[in-house]
């Protein structure tokens, strides 16, 4: 199972016709539009990647600020964060249990997916990322994807992932 991005062009004519695709500009810049890729009878259909959001995702024990403190890591506060998973919508939130708490390193957003033809997907080549602890996260999320693949299946309505 492998990661896939979709180039920012499609993604800019998606929208141009559905307002409701994410999209993959804001006030950062443009980043990437990633995720996993479905089948669904014949065609390809990408599930988006997304970051973990404060406070719709998360909580932080002891902290009511409206925005995340300025020390703010998921390693330094993994011992109080509080998972928020009242949504109804069909989102996967990857995390994994530690020794100090929960680790939340993204979420699968099944309610999202886009069709996107082969010849726009680009296969992304984790061992050739530069920024080494964008790398170790993408990785940690292929293993969740991986180990986790028949719950996924199930959220994105039986599909197969390619």
């Amino acid at each position: 199972m492998d990661l896939y991005e979709v180039s920012q062009q499609y993604v800019t004519y998606l929208r141009s016709f559905d307002s409701k695709v994410l999209s993959n500009s804001g006030d950062k810049g443009n980043r990437k539009y990633i995720g996993i890729i479905v089948k669904k009878g014949k065609y390809n259909y990408i599930v988006p990647l997304s970051s973990p959001k404060y406070p719709s995702d998360f909580t932080i024990d002891g902290y009511s600020g409206a925005n995340l403190p300025t020390d703010f890591s998921f390693g330094t506060y993994e011992d109080r964060i509080h998972m928020e998973k009242t949504t109804s919508k069909p989102v996967i939130y990857m995390t994994s249990t530690t020794a100090n708490g929960i680790d939340f390193f993204g979420k699968i957003k099944c309610s999202s997916m886009i069709p996107v033809p082969n010849s726009e997907l680009i296969k992304i080549d984790v061992n050739n990322e530069l920024d080494e602890a964008y790398k170790a996260l993408l990785f940690k999320q292929i293993n969740y994807i991986r180990t986790n693949k028949d719950k996924i299946i199930k959220k994105t309505c039986k599909c197969c992932i390619l």
